[in-house]
């Protein structure tokens, strides 16, 4: 495996869903395995490497009280190929209907339902890179620095070529998602 693959799989993953800001609790490991087959981008978590992918689960939330779990809990799992680190993400809700203010790209995640991946390839829990999508199927990316602490932490103006579907369910929504290695 490839230094840069061993980066790209060991990233500092924090997730953000319906607004709650959340992070896998400390000391906990998520065992990432190579797809043996073709991830078909659907929404539906069908394929045999999603079901055998090891859940992260149990997140809390970070806002207001950051000890707290989250009224809605979600399950992230994560493989990849030669090409792309895949994400297969399901988001519980109450199937009231989500907060999406505009259906054009690059919307402010902080004002929308959304799940969010956030990566540390430098490790240093300060620089990275993040990525977005509503339960409308919208995208966002951008740079993250200085550990998000201020507003200006994040600049949406840095774009990538990724992809991404999501389903829509009585009492969830999935997001499938492909973020090329190049």
């Amino acid at each position: 495996m490839s230094p840069n693959l061993k980066a790209g799989i060991a990233v500092a993953m924090t997730f953000i869903c319906f607004g709650l800001y959340g992070q896998h609790k400390p000391g906990k490991e998520l065992h990432v395995s190579k797809a043996k087959t073709d991830i078909v981008l659907d929404g539906e978590l069908n394929e045999p490497d999603w079901q055998v992918a090891q859940p992260a689960d149990g997140f809390f939330m970070n806002y207001p009280v950051d000890s707290l779990p989250p009224t809605f809990q979600s399950e992230v799992r994560v493989t990849f190929n030669d090409h792309y680190l895949y994400f297969g993400i399901v988001c519980y809700d109450d199937n009231k209907p989500d907060i999406v203010q505009s259906l054009r790209r690059d919307i402010d995640w902080d004002l929308n339902d959304n799940v969010g991946i956030y990566m540390d390839p430098f490790n240093d829990f300060t620089n990275g890179f993040y990525f977005t999508i509503t339960p409308m199927g919208v995208q966002s990316e951008g740079i993250l620095t200085n550990g998000g602490a201020t507003d200006d932490s994040f600049n949406d103006s840095w774009d990538n070529k990724w992809y991404s579907k999501v389903r829509r369910l009585n009492d969830r929504w999935i997001a499938e998602i492909a973020i090329p290695f190049k």
